[in-house]
């Protein structure tokens, strides 16, 4: 059953949950527990009124991860959000994903 809606993120809605882990759906039976490690405000080109931020998840994957596509983050009070998750890379705790809102 797919829940989704279309939701706006904002900076606001993801500060509060630096160092705290969220659940990423990578597909409808494989979920994997994120923890929040950073988040940060970008630079706005363009005449937008939101703005512009990326936010950084660390899984415990050290041998393998998931290529970039759409997946899903579950979100503590705004739902299930698709987002477009790019993998950047092991740091020593795990694999790091990037989404970014521009």
């Amino acid at each position: 059953m797919n829940n989704e809606n279309f939701v706006t993120l904002q900076i606001d809605d993801i500060k509060p949950l630096l160092n705290q882990k969220l659940m990423i759906r990578f597909s409808d039976s494989y979920r994997l527990s994120a923890e929040v490690i950073e988040v940060s405000s970008l630079k706005n080109f363009s005449q937008s009124h939101t703005e512009p931020f990326s936010f950084v998840l660390r899984t415990e994957q050290k041998n393998e991860y998931f290529p970039q596509a759409i997946y899903t983050i579950e979100h503590p009070t705004k739902g299930d959000i698709s987002v477009f998750i790019v993998p950047i890379g092991l740091d020593t705790e795990g694999m790091k994903y990037e989404i970014i809102f521009s």
